[in-house]
């Protein structure tokens, strides 16, 4: 169970005539057979689909919304339960209307990664995003299958769209930890990515939790245009701020289920099951954020360079260089200073590289910013040796008058106050 157009950036293959189970021919290929599910049995009703069954799901949302008024489109995953979903397997017998058991048997399997959404979230991007993430990936002997709760769980018999079935505390620890600890890796799907619907939805905290309390890897996936509009913002000026502002406001203590009884049951499962509580997994969560921004910083900056000079595989850019300080200030900002240290290195390199030099009014910052990291980390002395070079520069480059001197001030003021020298801060910091 997952926390409750236009045609994908991604090529759509044609539409695959054997991925559906039929009986009789249909414009999309799919046909309810209520034999489908003696095709795949698992013993807890987990089934899994592969990308291409994916696929074709995102392809018959986009012809059902071409076909009709805006006000009448699938947006949300409730939307697609509702319209299509439910539509679509309301032949099958009762206890077996997922419909995962529409397809045919080569394209259903044990789950391998588990999907992690919000019902309220649109299913377009959602889609968009996983598919993706899967062909990204280097090509498997055997496809792997996706558990995802629209289609891998009863939706007749579940009616999860309407959020009006509870799960107990005991369910949730048993299937739920059985389920994920089963899976290769665990999706979060973040959108929109300046303000994501999981940060604020207990189901998807609870299972990004139980990923990490089973060792299962958690990865952060966008759809294309979303990745596109993000890296957009972390290249520009300011563009961490909301990013940081979205990892400030995790907090699954004041996270909400659409059942109440749910929620009730999931912030006990956390109180009482959980070392740490709710700090732990808010921690949890912010900490896959973090890997997440460091791994498309660094996808960016190593890519091969492009027309417009985006991308290390090349010459170094400014953008870069920019990217590379950003991604290091959210997560030193977001509370995880030792992961910014190598960003902020790799900052320095590009634009030593770019200006020719090492003293140049863009390296000043960044010094300032790996200072502020050391600070942080407990090491006031290399903070203001740092702080003190990135003055240095400044000094020559912009001048005592410009206003980003007096920041490099207060920074180094904030160094000397942790290393006890209070007089030496309040003098920096009057400057």
């Amino acid at each position: 169970m997952g926390c409750r157009g236009s045609r994908p950036a991604v090529e759509s293959p044609s539409h695959d005539n054997d991925v559906f189970c039929q009986d009789t021919a249909s414009s999309t290929g799919l046909h309810a057979n209520t034999t489908a599910a003696q095709h795949y049995s698992h013993p807890e009703g987990h089934i899994g689909l592969d990308v291409d069954s994916l696929r074709e799901l995102l392809v018959l949302i986009e012809d059902y919304n071409r076909d009709r008024a805006e006000s009448e489109w699938i947006v949300t995953t409730t939307d697609a339960a509702n319209k299509l979903v439910k539509v679509k397997t309301a032949g099958l017998p009762d206890g077996e209307a997922a419909w995962a058991n529409l397809l045919a048997p080569k394209h259903v399997g044990v789950p391998d990664v588990f999907i992690s959404h919000t019902w309220r979230g649109k299913i377009v991007p959602l889609l968009q995003a996983v598919i993706a993430e899967a062909e990204a990936r280097p090509p498997t002997a055997q496809p792997e299958m996706y558990y995802f709760d629209i289609a891998s769980v009863d939706q007749q018999k579940t009616d999860q769209a309407a959020g009006n079935a509870a799960i107990s505390t005991e369910v949730l620890h048993e299937m739920f930890t059985r389920l994920i600890a089963g899976c290769n890796r665990l999706l979060v799907v973040v959108t929109p990515y300046d303000s994501p619907i999981v940060a604020s939805r207990l189901w998807c905290l609870f299972e990004v939790c139980t990923a990490s309390r089973t060792n299962t890897p958690t990865v952060v996936v966008l759809s294309p245009a979303e990745k596109a509009a993000l890296q957009t913002r972390m290249e520009g000026k300011g563009g961490e701020d909301v990013i940081i502002e979205v990892m400030l406001a995790v907090s699954s203590a004041a996270a909400r289920a659409t059942v109440p009884e749910d929620e009730r049951n999931l912030r006990e499962f956390i109180q009482t099951r959980v070392d740490g509580g709710f700090e732990a997994v808010d921690e949890i969560f912010k900490g896959a954020l973090r890997k997440w921004i460091a791994a498309t910083a660094e996808a960016i900056i190593e890519r091969p360079s492009t027309d417009n000079g985006v991308g290390g595989g090349g010459e170094p850019t400014l953008k870069d260089g920019a990217l590379a300080n950003t991604a290091g200030r959210i997560l030193d900002a977001s509370g995880d200073p030792a992961a910014s240290l190598a960003l902020y290195e790799t900052a320095l390199r590009i634009l030593k590289a770019v200006h020719g030099a090492a003293d140049n009014a863009d390296a000043a910052v960044v010094y300032s910013n790996l200072g502020n990291a050391y600070t942080a980390l407990g090491a006031p002395a290399k903070a203001v040796e740092l702080h003190t070079k990135a003055l240095a520069i400044q000094r020559k480059t912009i001048g005592e008058e410009h206003p980003s001197i007096a920041i490099t001030y207060s920074n180094l003021g904030a160094a000397y106050r942790a290393l006890g020298d209070l007089s030496k801060a309040v003098e920096l910091y009057t400057k």
